[in-house]
C-alpha cells in the first residue's frame, strides 16, 4: 500500500475509482516486480532478494489497469540479487524476438541511454543499493542477434551520402560498444543466431561468454553483404583471438557458422551449456561470482583487459564507418540489398523466406 501511495504521489500511477488497494497493489506488483512463477529457484527461496524490474520505458508510463507504454520496448534491464551476500546483478536483455532480436536505431539508442544511466549508478551519484557489480547480457526468443535490421541496412545502401551514412554506422554501432565504457563486468549468454553485427556485440561488449549448443556464430560481412566488418571486430577479434584466427572467422574459412565448441576451442565462450536457459543460469553465476570480488581490483583489471581501450575504440570505429558506408555505395552491395528486398517482398506475398 505504501508503494502504491508513492507511485500515485509522483505521478507514476492514478487511483482509480472503485478500485481496491489490494487489487491497485497485485496490479503495480505484477508489472514493477518478478513473476514469482518465473523466478529462479533461488529467488523463491530468497523473496526478500527479489527486487524492482526496470524495462526501458516502463517508468514513464501510468500504472494503470492499462500496462502499455509509452514507446516499444526493445532493451529491458533488471536488477538481481545474486548469491547469500544479495550481490547486485544486472540483466539486459535484447528484446525483438520477432526479428531475432536484429537491431536498429530505436535498439541502439535505448541501449546507449541505458549504459549512461549505470554508468552514474556504478560511479556512485544513486544509492549504492542500485548499482550493479556486473552485468549479464542475452537476446530474448530464439536468437541472441541476427545483426542489423535489414530495412536500416537496405535503406543505407540505396543512399548517396556516404558522409551521412558513415556518421550513422558510426554512432550505432558506438551506442552498443558504449558499454565497454562500464567498470564492471560483463557476462553474454549467447544462444542461436550470433549474426554479423550481433557477433560483434557478443565478441566486443562481452569479457566473458557462455555459450548454449544451438549457437551458430557468423560474420557474414564480406563473403554475404559484401561489405568491411563493423561492431569494432576489426580490432576486438584480433585482440581476443589472434590475427590468423580472426582472419578465418570474419572471411568466413571454412564458410560455415561457428558452433559453441568453436568458441570454446578459441576461448570465445568459458563454458557451452545445453540450452539457452542453462547459459543464462551459467552466467549470472558468474557474473554473481565476480560481482561479488573487490571492486577496485575488478575496475583496475578490466581497464587493461578490454583491448582496444574504449578511448581508442573511437577511431577504429570512424574508420569501420567510413569504410563501411563506401562499400554499401557500390554496385556489388547494392545488388545484394536489392536481391534481399526482392525476397522480402515474396515473403510477404507468401514466396520463400529471405536467406541471408
Amino acid at each position: 500500500a505504501r508503494f502504491v501511495k508513492e507511485l500515485v504521489r509522483s505521478g507514476l500511477a492514478r487511483a482509480r475509482t472503485g478500485t481496491s488497494t489490494t487489487t491497485t497493489t497485485t496490479r503495480i506488483a505484477e508489472r514493477f516486480f518478478f513473476d514469482l512463477n518465473s523466478a529462479t529457484t533461488q529467488q523463491k527461496k530468497n523473496k526478500e532478494n527479489l527486487v524492482p524490474r526496470f524495462k526501458f520505458g516502463a517508468m514513464m508510463s501510468s500504472a494503470s489497469s492499462s500496462s502499455s507504454c509509452t514507446r516499444e520496448e526493445v532493451v529491458e534491464y533488471e536488477l538481481r540479487r545474486y548469491g547469500a551476500e544479495g550481490v547486485g546483478i544486472g540483466v539486459i536483455t535484447l528484446s525483438a524476438p520477432d526479428r531475432m532480436n536484429a537491431f536498429d536505431a530505436k535498439m541502439a539508442n535505448q541501449f546507449k541511454t541505458l549504459v549512461h544511466r549505470l554508468e552514474r549508478e556504478v560511479l556512485g551519484s544513486t544509492p549504492k543499493s542500485k548499482a550493479p557489480r556486473a552485468l549479464v547480457l542475452r537476446g530474448r526468443g530464439p536468437a541472441f542477434c541476427a545483426g542489423g535490421d535489414l530495412g536500416l541496412l537496405g535503406e543505407i545502401a540505396r543512399s548517396d551520402d556516404l558522409e551521412g551514412n558513415a556518421r550513422r554506422l558510426t554512432e550505432l554501432y558506438a551506442s552498443f560498444l558504449s558499454i565497454r565504457r562500464l567498470k564492471i563486468p560483463v557476462v553474454a549468454a549467447i544462444h542461436g543466431y550470433c549474426v554479423g553485427g550481433g557477433a560483434g556485440i557478443a565478441v566486443g561488449c562481452a569479457d566473458v561468454r557462455v555459450a548454449s549448443r544451438d549457437t551458430k556464430l557468423r560474420f557474414n560481412f564480406f563473403r554475404e553483404l559484401g561489405i568491411t566488418p563493423g561492431m569494432g571486430t576489426t580490432a576486438v577479434l584480433p585482440a581476443l583471438v589472434g590475427p590468423a584466427e580472426a582472419a578465418k572467422l570474419l572471411f568466413q574459412v571454412p564458410r560455415r557458422d561457428a558452433s559453441a565448441e568453436d568458441l570454446h576451442r578459441l576461448g570465445l565462450a568459458c563454458e557451452v551449456t545445453a540450452d539457452r536457459d542453462s547459459a543464462f543460469e551459467a552466467a549470472c553465476a558468474i557474473a554473481g561470482g565476480l560481482g561479488a570480488a573487490n571492486p577496485v581490483a575488478t575496475s583496475s583489471y578490466l581497464g587493461s583487459l578490454r583491448v582496444p581501450r574504449y578511448e581508442d575504440l573511437a577511431g577504429v570505429l570512424e574508420r569501420e564507418g567510413e569504410k563501411q558506408a563506401k562499400c554499401f555505395a557500390s554496385a556489388h552491395t547494392r545488388a545484394v540489398f536489392k536481391a534481399i528486398g526482392e525476397r522480402a517482398g515474396r515473403r510477404q506475398g507468401g514466396g520463400p523466406a529471405p536467406k541471408l
